[in-house]
């Protein structure tokens, strides 16, 4: 740290004062040293305040506007800028190799805590439009690598590009306007540079010349979504008291580590049962129920080993309709659907309803299921020349 970085870190002197010392001749030695005394005045008064805070590449002593040093402007709209950006992973090894790694490796922290202060800025590359986001994590609770309490700082990294790239540098299902309190994985100042699935560096942000840790304590990799005390962590549920049993005594073995995320995603599925009448899994109008005494389409569901009078009526289904997007030399077709309306079940498990276009399909909300049930076969396509199908749950006791 040398003088400019300790005269711009202390944020109670005037700033005319603090240029002046930094720009004043080398000649102009009094007035420096007068300066620097009164710096040593401050700095052991507020001493105690600062005791048992450790301060890693802070804003607070670099230049803390990132527009000014760089010449990237702040984002038009932040609601656009931060994006939902899945990064590319590559080859995942299993969930529970994942957890184990972030939980003890030195260069990953994980928080659960309240993102507040969201500051978006973009900066342009070739190809690339970068979005920074820099904003605070109120710390609720810490699982590794973190501060118990108190408040961090945090970059995170999307990108809009004109080709079709994904790119390992961006943060993780990143959705903190939507979603502010949430578990983060993040990366520290520790991080080793190529060791993000031995290629990333986080402390470079994408194709920038921006160091990541001029500005905040870490990197966001991944934000995961809470329901009530658990983490949604890729394709595995544990609780935060889990994390921490895991971090303190290590990853159970697989049959174990299973049957705790299967209890924790059967809780996962009550709640929200608990918690909502119907509610949808995908589209943008998720509320969009519909009722039909006739139509040109019927489908019958049936749930294996289900008793006789089994009610179906609480089974709803989504029906999506399909547009043509693509066509190859081989006569291949390729389709984008969007959802359109939902239709309940009768009791005997038929519904009845309008085609919404000549090719569309069908997906039984999995929110609406009976415990144990799950539809074989995802989504189901159908052709104008269709007219009806069944569609078979499976009890998966």
């Amino acid at each position: 740290m040398n003088a400019y970085d300790i005269l711009y870190g202390l944020e109670y002197i005037d700033k005319d004062l603090t240029e002046k010392a930094v720009n004043y001749k080398r000649n102009s030695l009094i007035y420096l040293r007068a300066v620097a005394a009164a710096c040593l005045i401050l700095v052991f008064g507020v001493s105690a305040v600062l005791s048992g805070i450790t301060i890693r590449n802070s804003v607070s002593i670099r230049e803390s506007d990132i527009s000014k040093r760089f010449g990237v402007c702040s984002a038009d709209n932040q609601a656009d800028a931060i994006k939902k950006v899945v990064a590319s992973e590559g080859y995942q090894p299993p969930v529970w190799n994942f957890i184990d790694r972030y939980l003890n490796g030195e260069y990953f922290s994980l928080i659960y805590g309240k993102a507040k202060n969201i500051e978006t800025y973009k900066t342009e590359t070739p190809h690339f439009t970068w979005y920074i986001t820099i904003f605070d994590i109120e710390i609720i609770r810490a699982i590794s690598n973190a501060p118990e309490s108190g408040t961090v700082k945090v970059c995170a990294v999307t990108f809009s590009s004109d080709i079709r790239s994904s790119y390992y540098k961006a943060s993780e299902d990143f959705d903190i306007l939507n979603d502010p309190e949430a578990f983060f994985i993040l990366n520290n100042a520790d991080t080793p540079k190529n060791t993000f699935w031995n290629e990333a560096d986080v402390r470079t942000i994408g194709e920038t010349d921006i160091y990541t840790f001029d500005y905040a304590d870490y990197y966001l990799t991944k934000q995961c979504e809470m329901i009530e005390d658990i983490v949604r962590l890729y394709d595995a549920e544990l609780t935060l008291d889990e994390l921490e049993e895991f971090k303190a005594n290590g990853i159970p073995d697989e049959k174990r580590f299973y049957d705790i995320s299967k209890k924790n995603s059967d809780r996962i599925r009550e709640i929200e049962r608990a918690n909502t009448k119907y509610q949808p899994s995908y589209g943008p109008d998720d509320h969009v129920m519909k009722e039909f005494e006739n139509g040109d389409f019927s489908i019958k569901v049936i749930l294996q080993g289900a008793d006789e009078d089994f009610d179906y009526s609480k089974i709803m289904a989504r029906v999506y309709d399909a547009k043509e997007s693509s066509r190859d030399s081989g006569g291949g077709v390729g389709y984008d659907s969007t959802y359109r309306f939902s239709v309940a079940l009768d009791k005997d498990g038929t519904a009845v309803f309008d085609r919404p276009t000549d090719h569309f399909s069908i997906i039984i909300d999995e929110y609406t299921l009976p415990e144990n049930a799950k539809q074989i076969g995802g989504s189901f396509f159908y052709g104008p020349d269709e007219r009806s199908d069944t569609i078979i749950l499976k009890d998966q006791n």
